[in-house]
């Protein structure tokens, strides 16, 4: 019995043996592990709340001190990302006076970092002046990050007052400015005072008869992805303020009226004028609707273009037109000719980027026969052929004949 005593002592002190040491293991496991875990996940939602003082302490418990400091920094380059440079600031300020930050750089001034924050506040705040000197006394100011950073005040400076010009009405001085500013905004800004800016220009030109002036765009060098290039134009008429221009060359070959067009007017039994030319219609919806801005449009004058006849054949030239893009008549062509000693008369094409004297319409009808209505051009050696050439005459036949708009601009107020 003593014996059986015995044996059941030592199964107990062997259980309980057995279940101290679980007991410490457990312990242990829960103490290294269960225990840290949870405090660092406490830790982090105390961070996450904005508690750094508490979350602070948590990781200096937990020796991840420099965690800490990691965090605050991630927290920081957010609140710039996202624009909410105060609040950096602010976290910065609280992080340093508490002796949270720990430097990476060896020798690093952490007012440097809160210098550049202040700064950032400034440029966000429009107050790029102070916002400069902040950066420039920053440690290393030359580093790259601190120099693309002045180079974007700079940058938004010049953007800030081509917009200030913009409002004094200054547009030559703005569009100078904008022109190849590399800021975000600079291209839309600049196309949108674009047609303010040719305005500005052209009031300012010299209009004197026989001069040249740059007004609207149009693609002319067969190369449609650099956009299309500016107008020129002569003015070969002044009344006051209004000029009356003539393309200085020949834009496109085009016909006088469309093969549709004139099988309607076969059709139809009617012959064709200026009146009801293709030219005409292509010059006053697709060329003045694509050639100019709204603005450039409001300077371009309805005019009442006439029905001149022919001066050696009696044809009918139909009747008068209410035009704001038109082509000359023989009359108006004679006179303006003679008038500026045959500038007008010889010209080059272009629109496909080749450049070559070339033929060009007049609006004036030529010498009509059973084959079939004819209109006046000028040829190459500037030459006026009275009898004229087919209103249907395609270029690929040969011999190019192409536009040369008129229009009269007034740049009165």
């Amino acid at each position: 019995m003593q014996e059986h005593k015995s044996k059941k002592i030592k199964r107990i002190v062997e259980v309980s043996i057995l279940v101290i040491a679980c007991g410490i293991i457990l312990y242990m496991l829960f103490a290294s592990f269960i225990l840290p875990d949870s405090k660092y996940k406490t830790a982090n939602e105390t961070f996450d709340a904005g508690n750094y003082e508490e979350a602070y302490k948590l990781f200096g418990e937990l020796g991840k001190k420099e965690e800490f400091s990691e965090k605050i920094d991630t927290k920081v380059n957010a609140c710039m990302d996202e624009g909410e440079y105060l609040e950096a600031f602010e976290l910065l300020y609280i992080s340093w006076t508490n002796g949270w930050y720990i430097s990476k750089v060896e020798n690093e001034d952490p007012s440097d970092s809160m210098r550049y924050v202040r700064a950032m506040m400034l440029i966000d705040s429009g107050n790029y002046e102070l916002a400069e000197q902040w950066l420039l006394d920053i440690q290393g100011s030359e580093s790259e990050r601190i120099r693309e950073l002045l180079k974007h005040i700079m940058i938004t400076k010049d953007y800030e007052k081509a917009r200030s010009l913009i409002d004094q009405g200054d547009y030559e001085t703005a569009y100078r400015l904008l022109s190849g500013l590399n800021h975000k905004d600079s291209a839309d800004l600049l196309k949108q005072i674009t047609p303010d800016y040719r305005k500005s220009l052209l009031s300012k030109a010299d209009t004197n008869i026989g001069s040249v002036i740059t007004f609207g765009s149009y693609e002319q060098d067969g190369d449609e992805g650099n956009g299309s290039e500016p107008l020129e134009w002569m003015v070969i008429d002044k009344d006051g303020s209004k000029l009356l221009v003539l393309s200085l060359n020949v834009l496109d070959d085009m016909q006088y009226i469309s093969d549709t067009d004139l099988q309607f007017k076969v059709e139809e039994g009617q012959h064709v004028t200026w009146g009801n030319s293709s030219i005409r219609n292509w010059l006053n919806d697709t060329f003045f609707n694509s050639s100019f801005t709204p603005v450039e449009q409001d300077l371009i004058r309805v005019t009442r273009v006439t029905a001149d006849k022919n001066p050696e054949y009696n044809t009918d030239p139909g009747i008068d037109t209410m035009d704001r893009v038109f082509l000359l008549s023989v009359d108006e062509a004679m006179y303006y000719i003679c008038s500026l000693e045959g500038k007008t008369q010889e010209c080059n094409q272009v629109g496909y980027g080749e450049v070559y004297k070339a033929s060009w319409w007049l609006r004036t009808p030529g010498a009509r026969s059973e084959i079939g209505d004819k209109a006046v051009y000028i040829d190459g050696n500037g030459n006026i052929i009275l009898s004229g050439i087919a209103v249907e005459y395609d270029y690929s036949d040969g011999l190019h004949i192409g536009v040369r708009p008129a229009m009269w601009i007034d740049l009165s107020e």
